[in-house]
């Protein structure tokens, strides 16, 4: 078809001249110039272009012959082309003709050369641009050669030599003796005789050494001249060919129809250019993970393709969005009840996703999982379609403590319809506004605007012709304060475009205005605020938003200038030539985010305090069925004439709060295997044991956590394991997560100072003390006291633990003689009924409020920097650290994590943390 012709079908089509597309004019298309000639300045499709320049004939599209014939010429052309010696590290070699080519930038073999010396190379591939053609992309070897001259006197080495498919230059162009003898100053010179026919090697100037000129002979004007180089005489320039007759050149070529092909894959390109530019980017490692768990868990079931989903973290708890759902679903419920019709068109489309295997009832076992998340849905319709309805499903919804697109699943960043989205929004950021950001201090701010004011004074003078002379040399003070002025005009314009529009005009500002109350006054530019006390306008402080960057960088400049001090200070410094709005709070947030201040006085993480473990509010088990266990110590024991150390081994009843002690003679494993084994012997085998790797010691603290980190955590496990028990350490310093037993070991240090004071025992003497001790924590309190006689007495372990009737006739209807019964285990079981009725009803409701961390705080993630607190060293030394894993507990927080600092990874709870910058 030729140009015209598709012109004519454009214009009947009536289609854009540039996509090709729609019912538009060029002019109003929204999609760049799809012509690609580089001169072409035309907005219009590259198969409408005019191609008027030689090799370009648009309206041939049939395959063409075109033959020329012409006589032979009687001068040649000597391009510089020598006889060497090729030699490739195997120490195979050939003879060839080289050409010198001054104006290559790359040595080039032919690939022939290759197979001959039969040498190792690796592939390459690279562009390959020439007078004929802009670049084409060529797939060859990569070697290195060495290049002799025929008669040995010279020799070149030749690195990274990359192969073509063919060289096309004729060795016809090579001189001989013969054609340099009629010249005398050239007569004497011999090039050596060779058979050679082709011209393998073209050695470009990225081999120096093959092109210095060691000798340079020349005749008059446009006769020929030889330069010697290492590899021998190389003759250039017009020659007369002795060896030319009367021969006829015949040049036969066949143009192939590829323009037209190269034309369709150029508009390919064009309209779908986003999806080009995307191919070329690489993926990233979430990206090549997400394709990973993807491809292996595409499964095929009942001709429908099964797909996972890419989550981020596999081991994720989802929160529960049953209230959420629940709520969208009655507010579909009543917008539905309301329209029949759109009820009934929505119920045949769900019904059809079911019959059609889209979707389906989610079974109970399902719908326990901990990666539970359910889709409020509601109608779209459209008026254009009636009739019809599309349920739409909302992914995004969040349930105000995160989000499952957002945050757990892997989405792509490169995906074509968002860069499309994003392509048709005009960007609010002003371009200045991005250069002031780019600065994070107020001193280099100032003097880099204070630059760029003064370039742009020579710039305008150099285009206005003004010969005015132009500072050089340091800024002084005067370029400085308009640098100043000028940043300060800009973040005022920002914020107060309205009230400074009023003062230009001599109007008041408007009274619902921020800065009303300030009395305003526009002095050189700039608001300033006129206040009681100013009577020099060039004095009054300028008034400044609380939210810009530049403010924060001027509260930052003045809150290291005055050493870090606090917020009252700092906000006085300032207010001597800037007023910021809500100035506290602006100053609080800076002091806030103050790395340096952080790792001085920031504040610990912290979280909402965990919900209660279900161990902790299960009755009707027997005491000791869950049972938190910690060591104190150590306890000086007078053994004959010496003193050695023994350890209490505390193990607490997480229900009843019961206490039970035993004595360990040592802090190895062993050790405390002996010591549970005497616990379970008096007590019974629990079902849950957990251990907190902190002590509370009356002694050295040093010694006594470095020997218990040293148990045998295997061992322990293993013997646990085989008692059928569930064993668990908490993280070391976490000893709020064992409060229950740390405030217990603390009452056993009270009654042990409180008793035996500074006096020495016996091993008989301490085990019976520890029996005493154990029997008052056990008759302590655990519900509230009551001040009236009637009640009946306080709830103590003690009463499940010896099955006392201490309690007083209990109210409502009862056999009074299992009381008296002489069957003892009648009385027992009515004694343990009665303490669990109360447990219920008077002490666990008491478990309910959150005496302290009652707010959800953020969570800590991976990549945060955080001080970790040593209480062996002081404050400013304590080791900055990374956290690189992170332990959600049951309720989907984090409360303990692993960091990583510059000597190890230790485990340690987010109490123990502070946090200096976040990942995000």
């Amino acid at each position: 078809m030729s140009l015209d012709d598709r012109y004519k079908l454009v214009r009947m089509l009536k289609l854009c001249y540039n996509c090709l597309k729609g019912k538009h004019f060029a002019n109003n298309c929204r999609k760049p110039k799809a012509c690609t000639v580089s001169d072409c300045n035309v907005k219009h499709n590259i198969l409408l272009h005019s191609w008027s320049k030689p090799g370009f004939d648009h309206a041939a599209t049939q395959p063409s012959v075109n033959c020329a014939a012409t006589k032979g010429s009687m001068i040649k052309n000597c391009l510089g082309i020598i006889p060497v010696l090729v030699k490739g590290r195997n120490g195979n070699s050939c003879k060839t003709f080289a050409l010198l080519d001054d104006g290559a930038d790359k040595t080039l073999c032919d690939e022939r050369l290759l197979q001959k010396l039969n040498i190792a190379s690796k592939p390459v591939t690279f562009e390959m641009s020439t007078v004929s053609s802009s670049g084409s992309t060529i797939h060859g070897q990569e070697v290195d050669l060495q290049v002799k001259a025929i008669d040995g006197n010279g020799n070149v080495s030749l690195k990274k030599v990359w192969s073509v498919k063919k060289l096309p230059i004729s060795a016809r162009s090579a001189a001989e003796n013969v054609d340099i003898r009629k010249l005398s100053y050239l007569a004497d010179i011999q090039i050596p005789s060779t058979d050679l026919t082709e011209v393998m090697l073209l050695i470009g100037t990225d081999s120096p050494n093959a092109h210095i000129p060691l000798e340079v002979r020349s005749g008059n004007e446009n006769q020929p001249y030889a330069i010697r180089s290492r590899l021998g005489w190389a003759i250039r320039g017009p020659i007369e060919d002795t060896h030319a007759s009367n021969v006829i050149n015949v040049h036969f070529e066949e143009a192939r129809d590829v323009l037209l092909q190269r034309q369709l894959e150029r508009m390919w390109t064009s309209d779908f250019d986003d999806r080009a530019r995307e191919d070329k980017n690489g993926l990233s490692i979430e990206d090549k993970e997400a394709m990973k768990m993807m491809e292996s868990s595409i499964t095929q079931e009942n001709g429908h393709f099964k797909l996972g989903l890419p989550w981020r973290d596999r081991e994720t708890t989802l929160p529960n969005n049953m209230v959420l759902a629940h709520a969208r679903l009655q507010q579909l419920k009543r917008k539905l009840s309301s329209n029949e019709t759109l009820h009934k068109m929505y119920t045949t489309t769900v019904n059809d996703y079911i019959e059609k295997g889209y979707a389906k009832e989610v079974t109970n076992i399902e719908s326990k999982s901990k990666r539970v998340w359910y889709l409020p849905h509601h109608p779209i319709t459209n008026e254009n379609k009636p009739g019809k309805v599309r349920v739409v499903f909302d992914c995004a919804s969040n349930t105000g403590q995160r989000n499952v697109l957002d945050e757990e699943l892997g989405i792509s960043e490169t995906d074509t319809e968002i860069k499309k989205e994003i392509a048709v929004h005009a960007t609010t950021n002003n371009a200045i506004d991005n250069l002031l950001g780019y600065f994070s201090d107020w001193i280099k701010l100032r003097r880099a605007i204070a630059w760029f004011r003064r370039f742009k004074i020579y710039c305008r003078n150099r285009y206005l012709g003004h010969h005015l002379p132009c500072n050089s040399g340091n800024l002084n003070v005067t370029e400085l304060r308009e640098a100043t002025d000028e940043i300060l005009a800009h973040v005022q314009m920002s914020y107060f475009s309205d009230e400074i529009t009023n003062l230009k005009k001599a109007k008041p500002v408007k009274k619902g205005s921020r800065i009303a109350s300030l009395n305003p006054v526009l002095v050189n530019e700039l608001i300033r605020s006129k206040g009681r006390l100013n009577y020099d306008l060039s004095t009054c402080p300028v008034i400044l938003p609380n939210k810009h960057h530049v403010t924060t960088l001027i509260i930052r400049y003045y809150h290291e200038t005055t050493g870090h001090v606090g917020k009252q200070q700092v906000l006085a410094a300032s207010r001597e030539k800037y007023w910021i709005l809500k100035g506290s709070s602006a100053v609080k947030t800076v002091i806030d985010r103050c790395v340096p201040c952080k790792r001085q006085h920031g504040p610990f993480c912290k979280q909402q305090m965990a919900p209660l473990l279900e161990e902790q509010m299960t009755a009707d088990k027997p005491p000791f069925t869950f049972v938190g266990v910690d060591y104190f110590g150590p306890l000086n024991v007078k053994l004959g004439r010496s003193v050695v150390k023994r350890y209490g081994c505390l193990f607490t009843c997480l229900t009843t709060r019961a206490v039970h002690i035993e004595i360990a003679h040592s802090l190895n494993t062993d050790s405390f295997i002996s010591a549970f084994q005497r616990f379970t012997s008096r007590r019974g085998i629990p079902e849950r044991s957990t251990v907190i790797m902190e002590q509370i010691s009356l002694a050295v603290k040093s010694n006594f956590k470095k020997n218990i980190e040293q148990w045998n955590k295997a061992t322990i496990s293993n013997y646990m394991l085989h008692k059928d028990i569930i064993w668990t350490f908490n993280p070391p310093y976490a000893s709020h997560r064992g409060g229950a037993w740390e405030r217990m070991i603390r009452s056993t240090r009270n009654i042990f100072k409180a008793l035996i004071n500074q006096q020495l025992l016996s091993d008989e003497q301490l085990l019976t003390f520890m029996a005493e001790t154990e029997r008052i924590m056990n008759d302590r309190p655990i519900t509230a006291i009551s001040d009236d006689c009637r009640d009946l007495p306080v709830l103590t372990p003690n009463m499940l633990l010896l099955m006392k009737s201490n309690t007083s006739t209990p109210q409502g209807v009862f056999d009074k003689k299992d009381i008296y019964a002489k069957r003892w285990w009648k009385q027992i079981q009515h004694l343990a009924n009665e303490f669990w009725k109360r447990w219920l009803r008077e002490y666990l409701p008491t478990l309910q409020q959150r005496r302290k961390w009652q707010r959800e705080e953020r969570d800590v993630e991976i990549d945060d920097i955080v001080l970790v607190a040593d209480e062996r060293i002081q404050r400013g030394q304590w080791p900055l650290g990374r956290i690189v894993e992170v332990t959600r507990s049951r309720d989907g927080h984090i409360r303990s994590c692993v960091v990583k600092t510059s000597q190890s990874h230790i485990l340690r709870p987010i109490n123990k943390l502070c946090l200096l910058e976040c990942s995000k």
